[in-house]
């Protein structure tokens, strides 16, 4: 019911009851160094190292090892060009830069504005698969070494306590799986949208923590059909 009070500037109009406020959600953003404690590197560290050497993960018997030197020669000058791109260079934005060159159309802009990279993007007698597809291959397997290799997550024993007053969403710039390792470690239900497939309503399942990982997962797979899981 609405009640009527007379005022000099003119008439209020008011309710019986105060307009309740709602509380507002607690809301957590984890950027790069935020698996730092866990032990894992910097995007910045995990570029320099793989620059130095990026075979240190290793896993290429089909290419013969007199093309080692070829390889990394490509890959700095592939670095070089994603630099004078972007600006910047890190490991994502070449992983960025790659996979835009899987889009023909993009491929041959690029092409012509970076004549070099129709070395990379060529088979040749001696590789059976195009240069850019065994840097491309470095690349994630370099990083997803360096991100599971989770030293702790104890770190984040304050978040036991928070989930039990209210559910904690976490917006998350990394791909490691810290923080769902110390959800499973502790009891505590998360959800991160995948059941094994992609479903938003899942947020809506009363988890303790809602996990969005804004850069995707190292986790996260899709099929031959394009399906999310």
């Amino acid at each position: 019911m609405l009640k009527k009070n007379s005022t000099i500037s003119g008439d209020v109009f008011f309710t019986d009851q105060p307009k309740t406020i709602e509380k507002p959600k607690t809301i957590f953003l984890f950027g790069a160094g935020a698996s730092r404690p866990a032990g894992i590197p910097t995007i910045t560290e995990m570029t320099k190292e793989f620059l130095d050497d990026p075979y240190s993960n290793k896993g290429h018997d089909a290419i013969p090892r007199d093309c080692d030197a070829d390889i990394k020669k490509e890959i700095k000058q592939l670095s070089e060009i994603v630099q004078q791109y972007y600006g910047n260079m890190d490991l994502e934005l070449m992983m960025s830069f790659i996979l835009n060159l899987e889009d023909e159309k993009l491929k041959i802009m690029f092409e012509k504005q970076y004549p070099f990279l129709t070395q990379l993007t060529k088979q040749n007698e001696i590789r059976p698969e195009p240069p850019i597809s065994y840097i491309k291959d470095d690349i994630q397997n370099f990083i997803r070494k360096k991100c599971e290799n989770i030293k702790t997550t104890e770190y984040l024993w304050a978040f036991k306590g928070l989930v039990e007053h209210e559910p904690i969403n976490i917006f998350s710039l990394n791909y490691d799986g810290t923080i769902e390792i110390f959800c499973e470690k502790n009891g505590i239900k998360y959800a991160d949208g995948f059941e094994p497939y992609w479903d938003q309503n899942n947020f809506d399942k009363g988890s303790e923590i809602n996990l969005f990982k804004l850069h995707g997962s190292l986790y996260w797979l899709r099929n031959q059909s394009g399906k999310s899981m």
